[in-house]
């Protein structure tokens, strides 16, 4: 694929090196904008500039100068770096353009919901933290369990949970973050849905189970679940038609209630947790990098294959956190040998911290020491992590 117009890729840190990497073996020049003066894909960019990803007015102006044609924006990042990838698919009229309502439900969690509820597909009862301080009587129920979260967030960062009575208590003592959310608890099965959609079309469909890590809300383990597959596709293709969906990456996280769902999160971007870079091509023989370029440059997407290797099935992704109230340094050696030697040759294990940084129990997802790709799924989540301590000791 080699194009003389340029794609922007909105952010160039570590999290967008294999988008950038990948464009540029392509041939497919390349602008960025980051923060970080010197962020890692910088090296691979015709054209860069310090900006950061937040500042979408500043980016669009820096753009313009530069007088270039431009095939599209891309972006391998969440919340506020989403919506500046949509400002400038409108700001230059490229593909991927959402309504400006439903691209905003990237960045806040209230409006969200609010839009979800309009659509009719969400029940989830939620409040602004705000609006319980002056008056939570007749709201909460001291036997029921409740979410609090950010109002703008990722990562499952800084989410707790507390029944009735213990967030009346932080209520009335005013622990409680004003513009935090507050949410109706919602219990069932946890699915993970990534899908990519092209002229209303689904072209490809992963539903995964999600299972958090024990005691926390960080995203612990996702195994596919190729049953499932209808299911999500019926819900993904509602959600085309409800939000007027023509060519967007969509991930969703929804609780499965039998007679009917509920979206805990949907956000129009990359899936995350090494999808997109490791576990589409290991586990669906899919490359997920590839068909969101040909998404975002207006070329026609590659569908999903209709059959995945049967070894594939089995395939299992576990994220390792350090949980000891003792830090301990990282050995990503000493960590891989160990997970190796457990889970056989063809596991991969993914590190995410550096040799010599400090492992400390997790506040998200991004507080992972290192993820693991394997074959394994009899083997709990829990048990993986214990070799990640076993190999720390």
């Amino acid at each position: 694929m080699i194009s003389d117009r340029f794609v922007i890729s909105v952010g160039a840190g570590h999290h967008q090196l294999p988008f950038i990497r990948r464009m540029a073996e392509l041939n497919i020049p390349i602008v960025a904008f980051d923060l970080n003066p010197e962020a890692p894909g910088k090296a691979y960019c015709q054209h860069f500039k310090a900006i950061s990803t937040w500042d979408y007015s500043e980016a669009q102006k820096w753009l313009t100068q530069l007088d270039l044609a431009y095939i599209g924006v891309g972006c391998f990042s969440y919340g506020k770096a989403l919506v500046t990838q949509q400002r400038i698919a409108h700001f230059f009229n490229l593909v991927g353009a959402l309504p400006e309502k439903t691209f905003l439900m990237n960045d806040n969690k209230t409006t969200l919901r609010q839009e979800l509820k309009a659509a009719g597909v969400s029940h989830l009862m939620e409040w602004r933290a705000s609006e319980l301080l002056q008056c939570w009587q007749g709201i909460i129920q001291e036997d029921s369990n409740y979410m609090v979260k950010p109002t703008m967030g990722g990562s499952s960062r800084d989410i707790q949970m507390f029944n009735g009575e213990a967030l009346i208590q932080r209520l009335d003592s005013n622990e409680i973050d004003p513009s935090a959310v507050v949410q109706s608890f919602v219990p069932g099965p946890e699915y993970r849905i990534i899908a990519i959609i092209e002229d209303d079309d689904v072209v490809f469909i992963s539903v995964m189970q999600k299972e958090n890590h024990p005691d926390t809300f960080c995203t612990g383990r996702l195994i596919p679940d190729h049953s499932k597959e209808a299911w999500g596709k019926r819900i993904v293709e509602s959600l085309v038609s409800r939000f007027d969906l023509k060519r967007t990456v969509l991930k969703l996280d929804i609780i499965d209630q039998d007679e009917r769902f509920e979206i805990i999160e949907m956000d129009f971007g990359i899936p995350g947790d090494y999808f997109e870079s490791h576990f589409s091509l290991f586990s669906y023989d899919f490359d997920y990098i590839d068909r969101y370029i040909e998404l975002i440059c207006n070329k026609k997407v590659q569908r999903q294959p209709h059959e995945q290797k049967i070894s594939n099935h089995s395939m299992c992704f576990d994220y390792l956190y350090w949980m000891d109230e003792q830090p301990s340094v990282i050995n990503n050696r000493l960590i891989t040998q160990k997970l190796v030697s457990m889970l056989g040759e063809t596991a991969l294990v993914i590190p995410n911290k550096l040799d010599g940084q400090v492992a400390l129990k997790p506040n998200s997802n991004m507080d992972n020491v290192s993820a693991v790709l394997h074959h394994r799924p009899e083997l709990s989540h829990s048990v993986i992590c214990s070799y990640l301590r076993s190999a720390l000791q």
